[in-house]
C-alpha cells in the first residue's frame, strides 16, 4: 500500500520482478514440477479432441514459429500459448485454487513453455515464472472473492490473465515498473463468462488469458504503458469486475516469503469435469463400491450441495460431452454405473450408456443451505428399490492438499492422458523430464512431444 491509497498492481509488480528461483523453497520447486507434469499431461489429451483439436488444427495452418503445439506442429509464441491453453482446459481436468475459483496452472504453464522454448531458457527460469504467475492470481483475486465469481465472471479467464502476464514478465526479466505496466494493461484483457460453461468457449477463456499474458508482457518490455490505477480507480478492474460489495483491499495477502503452493496449496483434479461435481462423484463412487450397488437397483439419488454448485452445473440432461462435464446428475450417475469417471465417460457416444442414463434420470440435485455459497462439499444419499438407503458426506473433493492424490494416482492420470497422444516410451521420457524440470532446458523438455508417436 501507499499513502495515496492501495496500489496492488505496483506492489505485485515489484515482487514479481524481484522473484528469484534461488530463493524458492524446495517444497515450492517440487510442487511446481508436479503441476507442470499434470498440466502438460492433461493438455496432451485435450489437444486430441473438441476445442483443443479445433484450436490446434486452426493455428497449425494460420501460424508458424518456434513454439511447440502439444497437439502437433509449431506456431508463433502467442499462438502456441493460446492453443495449448485451450487444450489444457478442454477436458476440465486441470488443477484448481478452489478458494478463488481459478484454474491457475492452465493459464501459466502454456505461456511459460511457449516463451521459454522460443528463448531457449531452462527449467529454473520456467519454475520461477510459474511461481510468479500462481502467486499473482492468488493476490489479485483476494479483494473481489467471492463476489467476482458470483456475478458471473469466469475467474480463470479474468484473474488468470493477471497470472499469465506476471509469469511472462518474470520470464522476460522485466523490471518493477515494466511489470506494473504489464499488469495494469492485462486487466483490460480480462474476459470470460460463466454463461459459456458447458461449451467449447470455456476452454477458450483459458487460452485467451494465456495469450494475453504473452502479449502484455512483451509490449511492456518495449515501453508499452497503462494507467497506474487500472486496478483500483473508478471504472477500473475491481470497480467493474467486483461483486455487489466494494473491493476489500484489506483481504490482499501479504507479499512476503510465503507461497500459495505451500499454503493453502493447489487442488489436483481426480475427475475430468467441473470441480463442483467432484465431491458428489467421490461420495457416489464410494457408496457404490462399498455396498456393491448395481445401477439397476437404484431408485433415487439425492445430491445436496452449495448454491454455487447448483448455479455452475445447470445441465440436468446433457446433450454433449462438454455439457456432461457440467451436469451433476450425469457425473454422479457415471460414478455409480461405471468403474471410474475418466475421460471416456465424456466421449459423445458415452452419453447413451444405458446404466448411466437410468441412474441419471433418478438424480435429484438440491441446495444445502447450511453450506457457504462457494463450498465444494456435498452429501449423497442413494435409495435402492429394496428399501435400503446409504448416505455419505464429502467435506472436500479428492485431490486437495488435505486429501492429496497419491504419487501412483498422479502418474496414472498422466499416463492415461499422455497415452492419447504419445507412445508409452515418449510419454515416459516426457514425464521424467517434467518431474525433474529444474534440470532441463525447456526445448529438451518438449522434444518427446515434437517427435510425436
Amino acid at each position: 500500500m501507499t499513502d495515496a491509497g492501495p496500489a496492488p498492481a505496483a506492489d505485485l509488480g515489484a515482487v514479481v520482478a524481484a522473484l528469484s528461483y534461488d530463493d524458492l523453497p524446495v517444497s515450492v520447486v517440487r510442487a511446481a514440477e508436479r503441476r507442470f507434469a499434470d498440466t502438460v499431461g492433461v493438455a496432451l489429451a485435450g489437444a486430441a479432441e473438441g476445442a483443443g483439436a479445433l484450436a490446434t488444427e486452426t493455428f497449425a495452418t494460420l501460424s508458424t514459429g518456434p513454439a511447440t503445439l502439444l497437439g502437433g506442429g509449431s506456431a508463433a509464441v502467442h499462438d502456441a500459448a493460446f492453443v495449448n491453453g485451450v487444450a489444457g482446459h478442454c477436458l476440465d481436468y486441470d488443477d484448481v485454487m478452489a478458494a478463488i475459483h481459478v484454474h491457475p496452472s492452465v493459464v501459466v504453464v502454456p505461456a511459460v513453455l511457449a516463451v521459454a522454448e522460443a528463448q531457449d531458457l531452462d527449467g529454473p527460469d520456467a519454475i520461477a515464472a510459474y511461481v510468479a504467475g500462481v502467486e499473482a492470481q492468488w493476490y489479485a483475486a483476494a479483494p473481489v472473492t467471492p463476489g467476482h465469481y458470483e456475478r458471473g465472471w469466469h475467474a480463470t479467464g479474468t484473474i488468470g490473465t493477471v497470472g499469465a502476464t506476471a509469469a511472462v514478465a518474470r520470464l522476460l526479466g522485466l523490471d518493477a515498473g515494466e511489470t506494473t505496466h504489464a499488469l495494469n494493461a492485462a486487466v483490460s484483457a480480462a474476459a470470460g463468462l460463466k454463461r459459456n460453461f458447458g461449451s467449447m468457449t470455456k476452454p477458450f477463456h483459458a487460452g485467451h488469458a494465456t495469450a494475453a499474458g504473452v502479449v502484455t508482457a512483451h509490449l511492456a518490455a518495449r515501453g508499452f504503458t497503462a494507467s497506474a490505477d487500472a486496478w483500483t480507480g473508478p471504472n477500473g478492474f475491481y470497480d467493474c469486475f467486483g461483486g455487489a460489495d466494494p473491493p476489500d483491499y484489506g483481504a490482499l495477502p501479504p507479499l512476503d516469503d510465503s507461497y500459495v503452493l505451500d499454503e493453502p496449496g493447489l487442488d489436483v483434479k481426480k475427475f475430468p469435469c467441473c470441480y463442483f461435481t467432484h465431491a458428489p462423484a467421490e461420495a457416489a463412487a464410494t457408496l457404490a463400491a462399498d455396498h456393491e450397488i448395481a445401477p439397476g437397483y437404484v431408485e433415487r439419488v439425492v445430491v445436496r450441495a452449495s448454491q454455487a454448485a447448483v448455479d455452475t452445473v445447470p445441465y440436468d440432461r446433457p446433450t454433449s460431452g462438454a455439457e456432461a462435464k457440467f451436469s451433476a446428475p450425469y457425473v454422479v450417475a457415471s460414478a455409480v454405473a461405471r468403474e471410474q469417471v475418466g475421460p471416456a465417460a465424456f466421449d459423445e457416444d458415452a452419453l447413451a450408456h444405458a446404466p448411466t442414463e437410468r441412474v441419471r434420470e433418478r438424480v435429484v440435485f438440491e441446495v444445502d443451505s447450511s453450506l457457504a455459497y462457494g463450498s465444494h462439499a456435498s452429501t449423497v444419499r442413494i435409495e435402492l428399490a429394496d428399501g435400503r438407503c446409504f448416505e455419505r458426506h464429502e467435506p472436500e473433493p479428492p485431490g486437495t492438499p488435505e486429501t492429496p492424490l497419491s504419487e501412483a494416482e498422479l502418474r496414472r492420470k498422466f499416463d492415461a492422458c499422455a497415452g492419447r497422444a504419445l507412445s508409452d516410451e515418449r510419454a515416459t521420457t516426457l514425464y521424467e523430464r517434467l518431474d525433474t524440470l529444474r534440470d532441463h532446458p525447456v526445448r529438451d523438455l518438449l522434444a518427446p512431444v515434437r517427435a510425436g508417436r
